[in-house]
């Protein structure tokens, strides 16, 4: 909806057209909101700062409100959708690994796996047009779930890091019909 969210520090700022600060939500946490991702229905989720994921229900962005704590680590990465289920970056004392995590309807906290690791430095997480990535300092790179397996896609060739990705069409449900005849 042309709404861009950063996060910086213990605040979560909403930037109008021209990239000024039109909201300051300042949560009062001790440490640094290092993930930021929205879901489909609007709610926006937080962390990186504990072992608890915050979820910020849509309409309501100034009241955070725990939304899962996985008991330790922290979340190094991005949330993304991804068929139905939420994916996570997530930090064990720099052993990063990726969370996959059922959800309901609502998507509420349901369960969740731990698929493996994922290449360390994981800060950002996208999903596109069926895929799964990943993305570091340095790299781009695919997953492919179940096998977790990672293959690169591209190679940061500059000086300057990389922290989080974005798929264009990550929060879209694409729903398709095919028919035999036109009629």
């Amino acid at each position: 909806n042309s709404e861009y969210y950063v996060a910086k520090g213990t605040h979560v700022y909403k930037l109008d057209a021209s990239c000024s600060v039109d909201i300051d939500y300042n949560f009062n946490i001790s440490g640094s909101i290092f993930a930021l991702s929205f879901d489909r229905l609007n709610n926006l989720y937080m962390g990186g700062f504990d072992t608890k994921v915050y979820r910020l229900n849509d309409g309501n962005y100034s009241q955070m409100e725990m939304w899962h704590d996985f008991g330790s680590g922290k979340a190094g990465g991005d949330f993304v959708m991804y068929n139905d289920k939420m994916y996570i970056a997530w930090n064990y004392n720099n052993n990063y690994r990726l969370l996959e995590v059922t959800v309901n309807a609502n998507n509420d906290y349901v369960s969740h796996n731990d698929l493996g690791n994922i290449p360390t430095q994981t800060f950002g997480l996208a999903s596109e047009l069926g895929n799964l990535y990943g993305i570091t300092p340095n790299e781009l790179y695919k997953i492919s779930i179940p096998n977790l397996s990672t293959q690169t896609v591209l190679t940061n060739t500059s000086s300057a890091s990389w922290y989080g990705a974005a798929g264009k069409n990550e929060a879209v449900n694409f729903i398709t019909n095919a028919y035999e005849t036109l009629s």
